[in-house]
């Protein structure tokens, strides 16, 4: 019996490489995806109204897979950049300076690419043993005209605006670094019913 898609691009049955199963899963969001934009578009201009846009069926699909905390009252989210240096790439469109850590003592935190913004849930851990999940709900570049926040700001907006979510509804707490800790970004994340809560660095 396989128990995962990786296992099963190991049986001799499947010539494929593995990384096509991928591609096709993928490829089938892609495409109901694109399907459902039509119906909506053909649904608006029937009605002669826009309809309030909602985050893709793959983040629908994970929010059924999150059980309801039992642990704690609410719902945990976390949000960060990472960045992705890209120092060689002269032709990449709209390469900038990123901050990113640096070890080496003396060395400035910087490096040249591009940087993203992660919004992630923290699902409780079934057991103490076993190891912390954090699922990717929305990754977004922040463009060179954009900080961190602003990005993350329109990421949250997206997430917790459906109304097909589990966890819409629900107590929310947001976890990032003292970056969001402006006092504009508190005050939407306190419009937006989401209890936010900063750590240092």
């Amino acid at each position: 019996m396989v128990r995962s898609i990786a296992e099963l691009s190991l049986s001799p049955l499947f010539p494929r490489s593995y990384n096509s199963i991928y591609k096709a899963i993928k490829e089938s969001f892609n495409t109901n995806s694109q399907e459902m934009n039509k119906e909506k578009e053909e649904q608006k201009e029937q009605e002669g109204e826009g309809e309030e846009e909602k985050p893709d069926n793959l983040i629908r699909l994970v929010s059924d897979l999150i059980d309801q905390p039992q642990q704690r009252p609410f719902y945990l989210f976390g949000t960060d950049t990472t960045p992705y240096p890209r120092p060689y790439a002269r032709t990449l469109s709209e390469r900038g300076y990123i901050y990113q850590p640096n070890t080496i003592k003396g060395n400035k935190p910087i490096n040249i690419g591009h940087c993203y913004s992660v919004l992630s849930i923290l699902p409780e851990k079934e057991t103490d043993s076993h190891a912390a999940w954090a699922i990717p709900l929305s990754g977004e570049r922040v463009s060179l005209d954009q900080s961190g926040t602003d990005v993350a700001r329109e990421q949250i907006q997206s997430v917790m605006s459906d109304t097909s979510v589990t966890w819409h509804g629900k107590l929310c707490v947001l976890v990032g670094d003292a970056a969001y800790s402006e006092r504009s970004f508190l005050c939407e994340q306190y419009h937006q019913q989401i209890h936010s809560m900063q750590k240092r660095k």
